[in-house]
C-alpha cells in the first residue's frame, strides 16, 4: 500500500490538501479517483502498467512539478524550491547535475542509476505477482488509513 501512496503523493506534490479530500469522498468517489490516476500512469491505455511507464511517469510528473518557467529544465533554484530537505538536496543535486551546467534535464535524471533504481524497486512492490506489469485490480484500495 505504502507503494500506491507514494505514487499518489509524487503525482500530487503540490496538493497536500489531497488526504484531507480523501477522507471526505465516497467509496465510489475514491474508486473514481483510483482509476483516473491509474489512466495517468498507463500510457498505452492497454490496463497495464509496465515498471518503464511507471518510471516515465514518475519522471515527467516530477519535471513537471519542478520546471516552473517550462524551459524544458531544472535549474538549481527550481530544485532547491520544491525541496524538503535542504541537506540531503545539497547532496543529491551535483549528483544529478553530473557536468555542473547549472540545470538538469530529463536525460541526466535517467542517467541518475540510484534514481532509477529505487523506483523500479518501487514498481516490484506493486508487481506482487511478478508479471512485469500491473492491472487496476492488482493494486490495493486507495484509503488514508492504510499508510502504514
Amino acid at each position: 500500500m505504502k507503494c500506491f501512496l507514494v505514487m499518489l503523493g509524487i503525482l500530487c506534490l503540490s496538493h497536500v490538501h489531497v488526504w484531507a479530500a480523501l477522507e471526505e469522498m465516497t467509496p465510489e468517489q475514491k474508486e473514481k479517483n483510483q482509476r483516473r490516476l491509474f489512466a495517468d500512469f498507463d500510457g498505452d491505455h492497454n490496463g497495464k502498467l509496465s515498471k518503464q511507464e511507471f518510471v516515465d511517469v514518475i519522471i515527467t510528473r516530477l519535471f513537471r512539478d519542478f520546471d516552473q518557467n517550462k524551459d524544458g529544465t531544472i535549474s538549481r533554484s527550481e530544485f532547491f524550491a520544491h525541496a524538503r530537505d535542504k541537506k540531503k538536496a545539497e547532496q543529491e543535486y551535483p549528483i544529478m547535475d553530473r557536468e555542473n551546467k547549472g540545470y538538469i534535464r530529463k536525460k541526466d535524471v535517467y542517467r541518475n542509476k540510484a534514481l532509477i533504481e529505487n523506483l523500479k524497486q518501487a514498481f516490484r512492490k506493486l508487481d506482487t505477482k511478478g508479471k512485469g506489469y500491473v492491472t487496476l485490480a492488482d493494486l490495493p484500495d486507495l484509503t488514508p488509513e492504510d499508510e502504514d
